[in-house]
């Protein structure tokens, strides 16, 4: 039994340390003061929710996103910046995964700071950043039954159209109305010598 407490003890301290380096005063204001900044600088246009398209799946505009990373693992690995992808990015010590990229390497300080705040546990000012938008596996909502390719299969009508002559089938009544919508005219039937080019 007293085996078991001390491995369950040795087990839970570092989970205890670092959820408590998450409200370290000083790591806070080591992350608000040096950190974010960084981050808002030379990361935020392509991963954060705010991008306009987020590059690798990973978001760094919360420490929820960071701990979760992207296609290729978490970006951060608290108190250990050797495993932390965030860091081997910056360093540009792999030659496949070098960020910022384009040769906008970060100065060595900026690096060493990001280095030292993985070392401290990455801490975060709690309540900052975005929320990770999550939902059980499996679980079905009603606004994902809104999808298109969750509708029930229904008979639809085809439309009517102003020049009948062109459609052959009820498939090019809709293309039809379509282009007609768009202020478009359907190209003339394809010549015997086109179809076989």
């Amino acid at each position: 039994m007293l085996m078991t407490l001390r491995t369950l003890a040795t087990l839970l301290l570092p989970v205890m340390a670092f959820s408590a380096v998450t409200e370290d005063p000083e790591g806070v204001a080591l992350f608000e003061k040096k950190i974010q900044p960084i981050l808002e600088d030379h990361c935020f246009k392509c991963h954060s929710h705010s991008a306009d398209k987020i590059k690798g799946g990973l978001v760094l505009d919360s420490r929820e996103a960071a701990l979760t990373g992207g296609d290729t693992g978490p970006a951060i690995v608290p108190g250990d910046a050797a495993k932390s992808l965030l860091i081997e990015a910056v360093a540009y010590t792999n030659e496949d995964l070098q960020m910022p990229p384009k040769g906008k390497k970060l100065t060595d300080e900026q690096i060493a700071l990001l280095t030292e705040w993985v070392k401290q546990g990455a801490p975060w000012k709690e309540g900052t950043g975005q929320k990770m938008a999550t939902r059980p596996k499996g679980k079905i909502t009603d606004e994902d039954r809104q999808w298109w390719s969750f509708q029930p299969v229904a008979k639809v009508e085809p439309p009517d159209v102003a020049d009948d002559g062109w459609c052959a089938n009820e498939i090019d009544r809709f293309v039809f109305k379509t282009l007609a919508a768009n202020g478009l005219k359907p190209a003339p039937p394809a010549t015997p010598e086109q179809l076989i080019r």
